[in-house]
């Protein structure tokens, strides 16, 4: 863990992103889009609560409510709810497979490199080592690349839905902020 916090290594692993580089400010806007849908989400479980506790002082504190009977109420605000998660839910699988697409096809354009500067290399120097190791090398780094930007990106996006909903909390109500820290 510690390596994927170290600066310098993770200027390496920017570096060998080569082209895909240009995917991350799409990537980096992905989380910030999946953190707004989970904040809403998030900040409809509440009032959807307060329904089922109190559902006639929901009703009367908003004209647009009192169209619904309770149950009608309730029922579009769960229907609301799950569509709500379940675009959370399409959006992180489409984030993550997109992280995934853009790390695999890194790590084969790497494979690619690598044998290419192994079989490009003077006899001489391929004659010190076996060709057993050459392989055995890049198939391991190639591995800890794709295990480490992955690794990476998923915890951009975590800490991008943390900084979210944080700031967001802010704009609501400092008050709760407060209390939650």
């Amino acid at each position: 863990m510690s390596e994927v916090l170290n600066i310098e290594y993770l200027k390496k692993v920017l570096y060998l992103f080569g082209r895909q580089k240009r995917y991350i400010p799409f990537l980096i806007a992905s989380f910030a889009i999946g953190s707004i849908i989970d904040f809403i989400g998030i900040g409809f479980v509440g009032p959807f609560l307060a329904l089922f506790i109190d559902p006639d002082s929901v009703i009367e504190s908003n004209e647009f409510f009192k169209r619904f009977t309770q149950e009608e109420l309730i029922l579009y605000a769960g229907i609301f709810l799950i569509a709500i998660f379940g675009l959370r839910v399409s959006v992180s699988y489409f984030i993550f497979r997109f992280i995934l697409s853009v790390t695999f096809n890194r790590q084969i354009f790497l494979r690619e490199e690598l044998a290419n500067a192994f079989f490009s290399q003077d006899f001489s120097n391929r004659l010190e080592k076996n060709s057993g190791y050459y392989q055995t090398a890049i198939v391991s780094l190639c591995t800890q690349y794709t295990n480490t930007s992955t690794n990476c990106l998923r915890l951009i996006s975590e800490c991008i839905t943390l900084s979210v909903i944080i700031i967001l909390l802010c704009f609501v109500d400092i008050q709760i902020l407060i209390t939650i820290i």
